[in-house]
């Protein structure tokens, strides 16, 4: 019995491992985004508020004029001299979010769950795709 138990915390630590290497791999290799907070609102009326912020990956610099789209551009918005954005009445759902700004590498993570009577606040970072020039 102890073999058997042995052999279990091997592999889940393992498992692990390689999941948290694959994420810290993708994480620092791609532009990525992340709700950072989920508030409930009762005053919402079933919709929801969509807000967050917009950065370069590398020096964390706020992009202004970055677009923000919900479902390839049904909902449409860009970031103010802050980097920041916010989506109002928002009906819950699913929502495929993309990050776009030019120079930079595009990024869309297709179904994102967003409850309705909830503000959420995300955090985007995106990945330079320039060349450096020496």
């Amino acid at each position: 019995m102890k073999i058997n138990t042995f052999k279990l915390l091997t592999f889940r630590i393992a498992q692990f491992f390689s999941t948290f290497l694959f994420l810290f791999t993708y994480s620092c290799a791609h532009s990525s985004i992340s709700i950072i907070e989920e508030i409930p609102d009762s005053t919402l009326n079933n919709t929801c508020t969509i807000s967050g912020y917009i950065s370069d990956r590398d020096t964390k610099e706020h992009l202004v004029g970055a677009s923000v789209l919900l479902n390839d551009g049904i909902y449409e918005t860009h970031c103010d001299i802050n980097g920041f954005f916010s989506f109002n009445n928002i009906l819950p759902g699913k929502y495929k979010v993309t990050a776009e700004y030019i120079g930079y590498e595009t990024y869309s993570k297709s179904n994102v769950k967003f409850k309705g009577n909830y503000k959420y606040s995300l955090n985007i970072k995106l990945w330079c795709d320039c060349p450096v020039i020496d």
